[in-house]
């Protein structure tokens, strides 16, 4: 088997979300073995960690069909000093960035 690279970016954010718990994802999926199980498969894995995200309590809502926009697209304009490390062009990868700032405008 080929062995690729891949780099694990966390981002524990629930900000759009209905419910709490959301946020959680990143830190479960590391605990059930995703890096161990990965590298088990032949892959070489990087863990850049999670992106900093603002947190809901101290936040306002915003409009209610895009709740916390502002703060989401603030998180996604932190993606690319995290892919910097692994892709030349982190825009072309990032297509939920890429639908976030566009809504914006």
């Amino acid at each position: 088997m080929k062995q690729s690279h891949i780099a694990i970016i966390g981002a524990p954010m629930d900000l759009g979300a209905g419910r709490r718990g959301v946020d959680m994802g990143p830190s479960a999926l590391r605990l059930a073995g995703l890096n161990e199980t990965l590298a088990a498969l032949g892959y070489e894995i990087e863990d850049l960690g999670n992106v900093i995200v603002d947190q809901p309590e101290s936040l306002p809502i915003g409009k209610p069909d895009a709740r916390y926009l502002p703060q989401i697209a603030h998180t996604c304009s932190a993606c690319p000093s995290y892919w910097a490390a692994i892709t030349p062009s982190p825009w072309e990868r990032c297509r939920a960035c890429r639908a976030i700032f566009a809504r914006l405008n």
